[in-house]
């Protein structure tokens, strides 16, 4: 198994792979609350996330020798967006015609918090990773970001993220990644940012 560039080809499976991911996470759960149709509103959130990613070069699958993806990682790099509001339409539509105007108030309230308390200084942004529930627990994931983190140290870039859920900060920690925030869309759950500097 090995950590590579997603191709387009990769989109559709890679989207459910992290639908399965994050099904149960706190802040999709929010955001989608409708679990009969969570994992349909799921997997165009990351066919869009995806597909933003490989425009901006840093999308990753892991993936066995038989094409079987087991996770993926979606970067953006220092001072790009990881999604732009053109991308986020088909969402954005997608939302409000599934809940209506609690639904935009949900998306927007997510928004909101997480780019109020975004970095304002260079660095690479961890937008979404996840792996499969029937791979989880082998250390796929830290196998997944061991690459780009490595790319950090090297180049002396520093690397943020979002935890979404609480049972993940531990795992981040010992990637190097420490606390740095804690906040939560307005009704949503509780978010950590969490910040890595370049190690050496």
């Amino acid at each position: 198994m090995r950590c590579r560039h997603a191709l387009a080809a990769d989109v559709p499976v890679l989207a459910e792979v992290l639908s399965r991911s994050f099904h149960n996470d706190p802040l999709m759960e929010f955001v989608c609350p409708d679990q009969a149709t969570r994992d349909a509103d799921l997997q165009l959130l990351f066919t869009v996330a995806a597909s933003a990613g490989l425009r901006r070069g840093h999308t990753y699958v892991l993936a066995e020798p038989t094409g079987e993806i087991a996770g993926a990682a979606i970067w953006s790099p220092p001072g790009v967006e990881a999604l732009s509001d053109d991308e986020t339409s088909p969402l954005v539509d997608a939302i409000v015609g599934r809940y209506g105007d609690e639904g935009l108030l949900r998306l927007g309230a997510m928004s909101e918090a997480m780019d109020a308390n975004h970095p304002d200084v260079p660095h690479l942004y961890l937008f979404i990773v996840g792996v499969d529930p029937s791979r989880q627990g082998n250390g796929l994931g830290e196998r997944l970001l061991a690459p780009t983190l490595a790319h950090c140290d090297t180049t002396g870039t520093a690397a943020y993220l979002e935890s979404t859920n609480p049972r993940n900060i531990g795992f981040y920690r010992r990637l190097g990644f420490d606390p740095v925030s804690e906040f939560h869309p307005e009704g949503g759950p509780l978010l950590t940012g969490m910040w890595r500097e370049p190690v050496g």
